[in-house]
């Protein structure tokens, strides 16, 4: 194999073992972002446009890194805060409250994960809003039915 070969080869195997959690893909600096994001859900622009900007400002204030794993620390926090009150919400005998802080923990979960869940705590976070969505649903007059389908190998 020829010198160029073989450093275009490992070019691209470095590039490709890179982790996804120490990457950024903003340009500007984190007060940059923590702006930019307020700014948007202040003025309900994607992709915050169903939160409420009082938890957002408490979620961009325990945002200490652009990383994807920094963004979905932040983001999960807030949910997991949401999620062990619908707990004890439902636990309580309280199905409406639990179902509305189920709902928001889900919302949080996915900006967790947003935009795609690209890195071990994003999909963690993933995992996460899968299971506030379904206990969401659990509580409602039509729950949802998972269908699953065997594809090859796996099951989608």
């Amino acid at each position: 194999m020829s010198i160029q070969i073989r450093v275009v080869v490992a070019l691209i195997a470095t590039l490709l073992s890179t982790p996804g959690a120490t990457q950024s893909t903003y340009p500007g600096t984190l007060e940059e972002l923590k702006a930019d994001v307020l700014s948007r859900a202040e003025r309900e622009r994607h992709p915050v446009n169903v939160y409420d900007p009082a938890v957002i400002r408490e979620g961009l204030r325990r945002l200490q890194g652009k990383t994807e794993d920094e963004w979905a620390d932040a983001w999960m926090q807030v949910a997991d805060e949401y999620w062990a009150e619908a707990q004890l919400q439902e636990a309580a005998g309280d199905l409406q409250a639990a179902m509305q802080n189920y709902q928001t923990a889900y919302r949080y979960y996915v900006l967790a994960r947003w935009p795609t869940p690209t890195s071990a705590r994003k999909r963690e976070a993933y995992d996460k809003g899968l299971q506030a969505f379904y206990a969401w649903d659990r509580l409602t007059e039509l729950p949802t039915e998972v269908i699953e389908l065997p594809v090859g190998q796996e099951t989608i």
